[in-house]
C-alpha cells in the first residue's frame, strides 16, 4: 500500500539531497584555514617580539608572558557545516536536520550581535575622530580619517555578511518546519560573501600602499598617550612597535588573505543552494485535482443562436442549395425497409 505524501519529510530529502555534496565538506574544512594560518602567524610574530620584549623587560624590570591566541571562531561555523554534510550522508532512511540547522542559525545570530558591536564601535570612532580634529596635525587627521573609514567599512561589510547568514539558516530551519520550501537569503549571502572578500582585499592593499601613514598614526597616538600619563618609556615603545610592524606585516597579509577563503566558498555553496532549489520547486508540476475548478478560466464557448442555420458545403463552404426537380417528372418513392 502506497504511504501518504508527507511534505515535512520531502523538504529533508530534498535538503539532504543538497547537503551531501562535497562542495560543504569542503567548505567546512575551509574555515580551518584562518585559524591554521592565525596560529602559525601568531607563532612567527612571537619569535619577531622575544628580542624586544626581552630588552624591553630587562630596561624596566617587569615580568614576560608570552601567549598565542589564535581565533577560534571560524570553527564554529565549520563545524556546523561538518555536521550538517554527515547528518545528509548518514545511512538512515530518516535523519533529523532540525538540531545542525539550529545550530548554525544560533552562531549566525550571535556572530551578527557581534558584528553590530563592532560596527557601533567603528562608527563611534570616526565621530570622534571627526569632532576632534583640531586637536592633532592635519596629516595625521587624514590619514586617521582613512583608517577609521577603511574599519567602518570592513566592519559594516562582516555585519551584512553575518545578518544574510542568518536569514539564510533561518530560512532553511523554515523549510523544515512547513510545507513549503525556500531559498530565502541564499542570494544575499553570496551576495555580501563576495562583498566582504572585495572589501578585505582592498583594505590590504591600501593598508600597504599607506603604511607609514598607519606608522605615523600611532606614533602620534602613543606620544598623546604618554603625555596624558606620564610615562617617560614611551619612545621607546614606539620604535620597537614600528619595527614589529614592519617586520610582521607580510604575515598581517597573509592572515587576512586566508580569512577570504572560507568566505569564497560561502558564496560558492549559497549560490549553488539557490539553483538547487530553484530547480527543485520548478520540476514540480501541479494538476488539478477537479476540472471544475479552471472552466471559469477556460476559453468562453460561442452562443449558438437559436434558428435553425442552413447546412454549408465542405468544398466551398457555401450555402447548400437543394436541386429543383422538373413538375413534369414525378417523384418516385423508392424507399427499401
Amino acid at each position: 500500500m502506497n504511504q501518504p505524501f508527507n511534505p515535512y519529510q520531502h523538504n529533508a530529502d530534498v535538503l539532504r539531497g543538497f547537503f551531501r555534496k562535497p562542495i560543504v565538506l569542503i567548505t567546512a574544512i575551509s574555515f580551518c584555514v584562518p585559524t591554521i594560518t592565525k596560529l602559525i602567524t601568531s607563532v612567527s610574530t612571537l619569535i619577531y617580539t622575544i628580542p624586544y620584549l626581552v630588552n624591553f623587560a630587562s630596561e624596566s624590570d617587569s615580568g614576560l608572558k608570552f601567549s598565542v591566541r589564535p581565533d577560534l571562531s571560524p570553527l564554529l561555523f565549520g563545524l556546523a557545516l561538518l555536521i550538517l554534510f554527515c547528518t545528509a550522508r548518514s545511512r538512515k532512511p530518516v535523519v533529523n536536520f532540525k538540531s545542525p540547522v539550529t545550530y548554525l542559525m544560533v552562531i549566525a545570530i550571535i556572530f551578527t550581535v557581534f558584528a553590530g558591536i563592532a560596527l557601533a564601535g567603528a562608527l563611534i570612532l570616526l565621530i570622534l575622530l571627526l569632532v576632534f580634529n583640531s586637536y592633532m596635525p592635519n596629516y595625521i587627521f587624514q590619514s586617521a580619517l582613512g583608517i577609521a573609514i577603511i574599519n567602518a567599512v570592513g566592519a559594516l561589510a562582516d555585519f551584512m555578511f553575518y545578518l544574510a547568514l542568518s536569514r539564510f539558516s533561518k530560512g532553511i530551519k523554515y523549510s523544515l518546519t512547513s510545507v513549503f520550501i525556500t531559498k530565502a537569503g541564499s542570494k544575499f549571502t553570496a551576495v555580501t560573501a563576495f562583498i566582504n572578500v572585495a572589501v578585505s582585499v582592498v583594505s590590504v592593499i591600501i593598508g600597504y600602499i599607506f603604511l607609514p601613514s598607519m606608522l605615523d598614526v600611532v606614533s602620534f597616538l602613543l606620544q598623546s598617550l604618554s603625555d596624558l600619563l606620564n610615562i617617560n618609556s614611551v619612545s621607546q615603545i614606539t620604535n620597537m612597535i614600528s619595527e614589529l610592524i614592519h617586520s610582521t606585516f607580510s604575515l598581517t597579509i597573509i592572515g587576512s588573505i586566508s580569512e577570504i577563503v572560507p568566505l569564497i566558498m560561502v558564496g560558492i555553496v549559497a549560490i549553488m543552494y539557490f539553483i538547487y532549489i530553484r530547480k527543485t520547486t520548478d520540476s514540480l508540476v501541479l494538476t488539478p485535482v477537479d476540472n471544475e475548478a479552471t472552466r471559469f478560466y477556460s476559453e468562453p464557448t460561442p452562443e449558438h443562436n437559436s434558428e435553425p442555420q442552413m447546412p454549408f458545403n465542405q468544398n466551398t463552404n457555401a450555402p447548400f442549395v437543394p436541386p429543383v426537380m422538373p413538375e413534369s417528372q414525378p417523384i418516385e418513392n423508392n424507399f427499401m425497409y
